[in-house]
């Protein structure tokens, strides 16, 4: 996620939409829904740094991880779990992965750049190098 929050720093007109693929384990799912629905409490900057806050954990993140770091960003637990309860949330998580089925991400971090999909942990200038490319092809990725 470092990479990603420095892409954005050098990049500050990049648009980013952040998708929760829980691939890992059914542990995954949970701390999924839970970010999703701590989306409806933290808005803009404060719902990115729980983000990277979430994903800066070593190994699997789960249901335990997802609820401290909600509790830390001062996130209405309550309210928290009526909404990870909520459908809503559900069809978010399943549109993820059907999404990310098509795109034929199979793992993460994964990263569309205009028309190219980049998947793992490829590094900053490997992905400074597709933006670069992008904007110099008109949004989609040339050669």
């Amino acid at each position: 996620m470092n990479d990603l929050a420095r892409l954005l720093k050098d990049n500050p007109d990049l648009r980013v939409v952040l998708r929760d693929l829980p691939i890992l384990a059914p542990s995954s799912v949970e701390a999924a829904r839970i970010a999703n629905a701590a989306n409806n409490q933290l808005k803009g900057a404060k719902f990115w740094e729980f983000h990277q806050k979430l994903l800066s954990f070593r190994g699997l993140v789960g249901t335990a991880e997802a609820l401290a770091v909600a509790k830390e960003f001062g996130v209405d637990m309550d309210r928290l779990a009526k909404d990870a309860a909520a459908p809503s949330v559900t069809a978010g998580i399943v549109e993820s992965v059907g999404l990310a089925k098509k795109l034929q991400v199979t793992g993460t971090p994964s990263y569309v750049i205009g028309d190219d999909v980049v998947v793992g942990p490829v590094g900053y200038d490997a992905l400074e190098a597709k933006v670069v490319n992008m904007r110099k092809c008109g949004n989609v990725v040339c050669s």
